[in-house]
């Protein structure tokens, strides 16, 4: 699981955040370029693939 520091400064590129959830593409510092499908943003899980895809 991601921490609460490694995904602070979040901020939205190509996406929608609000009400409904969170979808899309947002950015960081830590992870570069980030693709969400989330409810909520109070724990983190972070999948990596090997491929770099």
């Amino acid at each position: 699981m991601a921490s609460k520091d490694e995904m602070s400064g979040v901020f939205r590129a190509f996406a929608n955040g609000g009400f409904w959830g969170y979808t899309g593409y947002y950015r960081n510092a830590k992870f570069g370029t980030l693709l969400w499908f989330a409810t909520q943003r109070k724990k983190y899980v972070v999948i990596e693939k090997i491929n770099g895809k």
